[in-house]
């Protein structure tokens, strides 16, 4: 289960692009990174969080290899994935 539903994740962005970030982080409570990855998700339109989503090796091992050529941040964007989970 989802720590912040869709809906609050949407009214933290709509708040961040009026308001910015340090106004934002404040208000909601929530750290710079959720605030910036939340809306990187919203912009490419993968917000909506699926059920816990299961990795096959293959897949896992795909992550992995993308995160030694490119980093955390890229790997995020590009597979979906929060860092927490690369580590």
């Amino acid at each position: 289960m989802a720590k912040h539903t869709i809906e609050f994740k949407k009214k933290v962005i709509e708040h961040f692009k009026k308001y910015g970030a340090a106004e934002t982080i404040r208000v909601y409570n929530v750290s710079k990174r959720s605030v910036y990855y939340w809306t990187s998700e919203h912009e490419s339109g993968c917000l909506m969080r699926k059920e816990k989503e299961t990795y096959s090796p293959e897949k896992k091992l795909e992550i992995i290899e993308y995160y030694r050529e490119n980093r955390a941040f890229e790997t995020e964007k590009q597979q979906h994935v929060m860092q927490s989970m690369l580590l």
